[in-house]
């Protein structure tokens, strides 16, 4: 029997807050059409979900665009959306099975916060501020 869930089994492996960041991150812009962008999010789609409709464009084109491109592109988006975005990529880099996806998505979330001026959390700072309050909210 197979699964009824979207979400890929190594997401299910995460806590309920880093699982709740993440997906955050595969939402597009509400404010900007951009395609670089939309390539990212697209491939955050692809390794974060199984993809539900195998003729749609939901996680086709999906790749990460160059820095510069991408460096482009985040001049003109929220920081609201960009915090998601980044954060998204960072739980790719830390927790993703794969090494090569781990590596591109962790380069990427580098990228970002150098674009930022902001530091680069640890895991351990990671794991820290997404742990979950399990004992607070029950569990379900």
């Amino acid at each position: 029997m197979t699964s009824n869930c979207v979400l890929q089994k190594w997401v299910l492996k995460l806590t309920w807050k880093e699982q709740s960041a993440l997906l955050t991150s595969i939402r597009g812009s509400d404010t900007v059409y951009d395609t670089n962008l939309r390539y990212l999010v697209r491939w955050i789609r692809r390794i974060t979900l199984y993809d539900a409709d195998v003729n749609g464009k939901f996680v086709h084109n999906a790749k990460i665009p160059e820095h510069d491109e991408l460096q482009h592109s985040l001049e003109y988006l929220s920081m609201h959306f960009v915090s998601h975005l980044m954060h998204g990529l960072q739980i790719i880099g830390y927790e993703h099975p794969d090494e090569v996806i781990k590596e591109q998505a962790f380069t990427c979330y580098k990228k970002i916060c150098e674009t930022l001026h902001c530091n680069i959390e640890t895991r351990e700072q990671m794991s820290e501020r997404l742990k979950d309050n399990r004992e607070i909210i029950g569990d379900f």
